[in-house]
């Protein structure tokens, strides 16, 4: 599996809408369901039903997942880890793990959540056998901005004008530098919620802990980011 370099472009999508698990995901399917699969276009068939497909026998399948969600599960572990040779490893063995459990994957999620939820157990597993000496000073979470408003960060995706360029380039800078100063836990939601776009409800599965605290580490984390990055936007 190849990995390509994060880009530079970044960053925090404003909140999107609340989606979850589409209806239609069940661990159930019929032989007639199953043999419709085996006869459709892989490259039509949603995550879920390639997985049906590779809990079937058709394991060649899982090449097209990994296709979908390579740069995805690089960029994240990239963010978390903050180190090119261990993002590649990270999404190497995310992919790995997967592939050895997904006959374990029942459907209780999508696909996509359950991936993540690989991904970032990973990474904090990578993160706590780091030794102390070599971990970035956190920054704290109680700060808070004049408005005392907790808001997802912004960057237009206009065409920028020359010095608008460069504004935007020391933003980007110093957000990526922000985001590695966060306690993990705090950085993981932040990159779950305004960069990968998952819902409140998901990611309470990926973090294996309530919507209430997924909400309090949120509005935490983006509070110090705010406060941090105030300079580049005013």
């Amino acid at each position: 599996m190849r990995f390509p370099k994060m880009t530079p472009s970044f960053f925090y999508a404003a909140d999107k809408p609340q989606y979850g698990p589409p209806d239609h995901i069940s661990a159930d399917i019929t032989e007639q369901e199953l043999e419709k699969l085996k006869h459709s276009s892989p490259y039509e068939l949603s995550d879920e039903d390639l997985v049906h497909l590779i809990q079937h026998g058709e394991r060649r399948h899982f090449d097209l997942l990994v296709e979908r969600y390579q740069d995805r599960i690089y960029n994240t572990s990239l963010r978390m880890l903050s180190d090119q040779d261990d993002a590649l490893d990270a999404a190497q063995e995310v992919f790995i793990k997967a592939y050895k459990g997904i006959d374990r994957f029942r459907f209780r999620s999508t696909f996509y959540t359950w991936l993540f939820q690989i991904t970032l157990n990973y990474c904090r597993s990578k993160l706590r056998s780091r030794s102390r000496s070599s971990r970035l000073k956190m920054l704290p979470l109680d700060i808070r901005n004049e408005d005392g408003d907790s808001q997802a960060l912004s960057i237009p995706d206009e065409e920028p004008l020359p010095q608008e360029r460069l504004a935007r380039k020391e933003l980007v800078e110093a957000a990526e530098e922000t985001l590695q100063k966060l306690r993990p836990e705090f950085r993981e939601v932040i990159i779950l919620r305004d960069i990968e776009g998952l819902n409140y409800d998901q990611i309470s599965v990926v973090l294996e802990c309530s919507m209430g605290t997924v909400k309090s580490r949120l509005h935490r984390a983006r509070n110090a980011l705010g406060a941090s990055l105030k300079r580049y936007l005013e």
